[in-house]
């Protein structure tokens, strides 16, 4: 779901089960619980987004991002969607990526999981 209409939700008070699952306290919505608050300890999901370049343009690609995300205006619009956004290099992407393959390999093969058709 969205960020902007997950942050609907959020403030609606039927929405009981919503929770913060980084572990983090959500600027935004400082009474929404976490996930350890909730309950359930131990687990945690966390959405990210990533830009892929050509490996010629990689720096100036990462630069233009860093450059966009400091702008006031574009933080202001990422706060009110909820987000915490943060920039980092290539290299912190590819670690991030490897760690999240091996922690969601993992859960898939404990628990059994088969794509269905």
């Amino acid at each position: 779901m969205p960020v902007d209409r997950s942050a609907e939700f959020a403030l609606d008070e039927s929405a009981h089960d919503l929770r913060d699952d980084t572990g983090a306290t959500i600027k935004q919505f400082p009474d929404l619980p976490t996930g350890n608050e909730s309950g359930a300890s131990g687990f945690e999901y966390i959405t990210w987004m990533a830009a892929f370049a050509p490996a010629g343009i990689v720096r100036k690609v990462e630069e233009g991002i860093k450059q966009a995300i400091a702008s006031p205006d574009v933080k202001a619009k990422l706060e009110n969607l909820g987000m915490d956004f943060r920039t980092g290099t290539s290299d912190e992407l590819r670690k991030l990526l490897n760690a999240d393959t091996e922690k969601w390999t993992k859960l898939v093969q404990q628990k059994n999981i088969k794509l269905e058709p």
